[in-house]
């Protein structure tokens, strides 16, 4: 389905009146904050409790930007980043509107969502450029930076300093104690980075030489002195850190990869953020490639690059402070950059990884999931956040860094080697030197024989200099007296391998593999139930012995303790029709490995079995319903200008077969069919009787309503985002008839949405009806005799009590009277609420 619903500025107004009432319905804070305070430019005082420990932050993969509330059951993210201007909240000198933020934060909690938050005050050239209120702008002119006519925020004037800790202060008064707040970033420069502006160019401006302009006016300093200039942005940018950590109990995130001046404000900033309390703030680097440049600094600028600082900080086993990445598909714009993105952030060992949209779903679509990807963010979901104590196993990938590979095309200060997760390759043990390969045709070690994106960047053992083996070593920290070895290999030619361990009585043994020529990337694991972790291959734990008959291509080693082989996740995927996957990204066939024994007496290894992880539906119980007749004329429809939808060109809705990536962690990918609809047992249906008698039926969704309709394609319309618990009424006619669902208006109100009518025709929801949606009736005129189903569900979470009334009048419609055409046009207003 490609579904495209827009939302509109009615909208945004439409829920920011039901959160606001439902807030306050509840005894909630009201949205809208008054306090009344003449501004004499004081802050509010700080009556910050003790701070928070980080362990509240939930690691995982987040939807940055996240207003589609992109579902968690769909999508692998444990929940959703937004960001919000100061002059979108403080609206008058300290009257605060909190609406928008509040309904974001009720849409992801109602999902089940962790949330994290960013508030800034400039947005650069290429988006709303300054974000501070008018109302301050007006009567603080000093505090703000004319760059030509273009506004930029006066970072260090003392009266900007004064009313942003105002502003945060109250907004640390809001959300300190609200558990649905898992993380924030400290906002600072442009995009809340450590940033004061765009670089010079963007746009065909010079900011950052406005910038420098300004410091060297206010402080005394030569413009020529850039050491200097850059030294007082860094004070600049610690102290509105310090600010933060002040009035904030939650974790915190310094989004420190942009500099200014020098590269190396990245090492000051980081080190103050860091070492300020103890780990509550992190370290938040947007911009991830799959191989890229300035991320580790030269000789003479040591700890200046974008990864340093994670790096220093965050390289022990008991995870200093937090950190996270952001990162675009102008960034990884396939699968393959995908894939090596985020095995490059795992090897930072971060807490979360922020995705744009565009990572996660195609063609700005939130009912086109971009499945090809899911593969790897739900391998990585297991890692993120992860100790050394905790994590379910330690791996490494065997790559290098290739200048084709970087957005440059060159090498400056690139991350050479592996990527690994406490697990390491040696190369400098005896005849362990490895040869680097790649797909890359314009690459000095392009290999011709390799396919897939294991074989983008990958190693090989080099028999022709006499280096038979690849050496590795598991972290001293991560102990095992048995596990389980896979190892991830290129099967080319008719040849032999074999993996050599110790025994727990110091003997070798080995586990042999024979090829197959299938030239497709496969595993082969092995339960090892007496390795003996005691570096005793020169300084290494176990190796693999190419057996001196042709070279081994292997991309990756997994070693997992007994028992913590865990299931992926299986995703059910319907693709749009339009969907598309670059044959570059598309993951490589994976076989089972043809394992034998060696001839050293050893047991005979065996392939580990993964259960594939299903959903099991749950029993739902059936609302009472009254059907006492009542006599009541027909009910017309109402409301119809509430929410009003534009039909979109979209492709025929067919059925496809279901997309499921295989539930271990391997690169195949294998389309099959879709299982017959089952929803006749997962939904519970009620019997109910429509004639000419209007009938009356009473029930609650919060307590027996089922969540299995979701979108529903009325026509060619689609309806999004009705992801509440649903009721569904089963009735039958005997004649053409005019079938009329009605909610009376004593529905239970929520803080957020409410109850929707649709007509179908059996239990799926792409069988509504054309026009058989209504926000609080529907009418179809001459349905032909039969059966069919009006469900009442939840649009964006709405559950509760409610009472429909069902009428299906016999006989056909009659036509209507024409009437005159009017001379002039009269245009009815549209508000569309749904996205």
């Amino acid at each position: 389905m490609t579904a495209r619903i827009t939302l509109t500025t009615a909208t945004v107004i439409f829920l920011i009146v039901i959160i606001t009432s439902g807030a306050l319905a509840q005894g909630a804070p009201p949205s809208i904050v008054d306090s009344g305070a003449t501004p004499t430019g004081e802050p509010a005082s700080d009556t910050s409790p003790s701070r928070l420990p980080a362990a509240n932050l939930r690691p995982g993969i987040y939807a940055a930007r996240d207003w589609r509330y992109l579902p968690p059951d769909v999508y692998p993210i444990v929940g959703g980043h937004q960001q919000y201007t100061w002059e979108q909240i403080e609206i008058r000198s300290n009257t605060f509107d909190w609406s928008a933020l509040d309904t974001w934060l009720m849409g992801q909690n109602m999902q089940g969502k962790a949330a994290g938050l960013g508030f800034v005050t400039y947005q650069g050239r290429l988006a709303r450029g300054i974000a501070v209120p008018s109302w301050f702008k007006a009567a603080y002119p000093s505090a703000i930076i004319d760059c030509g006519g273009w506004e930029i925020p006066h970072y260090w004037n003392s009266d900007y300093l004064t009313f942003y800790r105002r502003f945060l202060q109250a907004a640390a008064n809001r959300y300190n104690g609200d558990p649905r707040v898992n993380w924030l970033q400290i906002g600072v420069g442009v995009y809340g980075e450590n940033q004061p502006a765009d670089d010079d160019g963007v746009a065909g401006a010079n900011d950052t030489t406005c910038i420098k302009n300004a410091l060297s006016a206010d402080f005394g300093i030569p413009v020529t002195d850039t050491g200097a200039l850059s030294a007082k942005w860094v004070d600049i940018v610690n102290q509105i850190t310090a600010m933060h950590a002040d009035v904030w109990q939650k974790p915190l995130f310094s989004m420190y990869a942009p500099s200014f001046i020098r590269r190396c404000e990245r090492l000051d900033t980081t080190n103050y953020a860091a070492g300020l309390t103890t780990g509550t703030i992190g370290l938040f680097a947007a911009g991830l490639l799959a191989d890229q440049n300035d991320v580790i600094a030269p000789f003479g600028q040591t700890g200046c690059g974008k990864f340093d600082p994670i790096f220093t900080w965050n390289q022990s086993p008991t995870r200093t402070v937090p950190t996270a990445f952001e990162t675009y598909q102008y960034m990884l714009p396939d699968t393959t950059n995908v894939y090596w993105g985020v095995l490059s952030a795992l090897n930072k060992h971060v807490d979360i990884l922020n995705l744009n949209s565009d990572l996660l779903i195609h063609n700005n679509d939130k009912f086109d999931p971009a499945g090809e990807n899911f593969f790897i963010y739900d391998f990585a979901s297991r890692f993120l956040g992860a100790t050394l104590d905790n994590t379910p196993e330690v791996w490494i990938a065997l790559r290098e860094h290739d200048p084709v590979h970087t957005a440059e095309g060159i090498s400056a200060g690139p991350q050479y080697r592996n990527y690994n997760f406490w697990l390491y390759q040696d190369e400098n043990a005896p005849g362990g030197r490895t040869v680097t390969a790649t797909t890359s045709v314009t690459s000095i070690r392009y290999d011709p024989i390799l396919t897939g994106i294991e074989g983008w960047s990958t190693r090989r053992t080099d028999h022709a200099s006499g280096n038979d083996y690849m050496f590795f070593n598991v972290d001293d920290g991560y102990l095992a007296a048995q596990g389980v070895i896979t190892i991830t290999y290129f099967n080319h030619n008719f040849d032999s391998w074999r993996l050599e361990y110790k025994d727990n009585s110091g003997a070798t043994q080995t586990r042999m593999v024979n090829k197959t020529n299938t030239n497709t990337w496969q595993k082969a694991s092995f339960m090892i139930n007496d390795i003996r972790l005691n570096n005793d291959f020169a300084g290494n734990d176990f190796r693999i012995y190419n057996m001196g008959d042709g070279d081994e291509y292997i991309h990756m080693v997994e070693f997992a303790h007994v028992g913590s082989i865990l299931p992926t996740p299986t995703r059910t995927l319907t693709p749009s029709a339009t969907a598309t996957s670059s044959a570059t990204g598309t993951p490589s066939p994976t076989s089972t490995a043809t394992v034998v024994p060696s001839s050293t007496p050893t047991a005979t290894p065996t392939q580990i079995p993964v259960n594939t992880a299903t959903r099991t539906p749950t029993a739902t119980s059936t609302p009472t319903a009254s059907s006492t007749a009542t006599n009541t004329s027909t009910p017309t429809q109402t409301r119809t200008s509430t929410r009003t939808y534009t039909p979109t060109q979209t492709s025929t809705v067919t059925r496809t077969p279901t997309q499921t990536p295989t539930p271990t962690w391997t690169h195949t990918r294998t389309a099959t069919p879709s299982p017959t609809a089952t929803a006749t047992q997962t939904i519970a249906v009620i019997a109910a009787t429509c004639d000419s008698t209007t009938r009356t039926y009473s029930g609650n969704t919060q307590a027996t309503g089922s969540r299995r309709l979701f979108t529903y394609m009325c026509g060619t319309t689609p309806y999004g985002n009705e992801w509440g618990p649903e009721h569904v009424y089963r009735f039958t006619t005997s004649a053409t008839s005019r079938i009329t669902a009605r909610l009376l208006p004593d529905y239970q109100t929520a803080p957020v949405g409410d109850p929707d009518v649709f007509l179908l025709t059996s239990l799926d929801a792409t069988s509504c009806l054309p026009g058989g949606y209504g926000d609080m009736a529907v009418s179809y005129t001459d349905a032909p005799p039969g059966t069919y189903y009006v469900a009442v569900d939840g649009w964006i979470g709405w559950a509760g009590s409610y009472t429909l009334e069902l009428t299906c009048l016999a006989g056909p419609t009659p036509t209507p009277t024409a009437t005159p055409q009017l001379r002039d046009p009269i245009y009815i207003p549209i508000i569309m609420k749904d996205w």
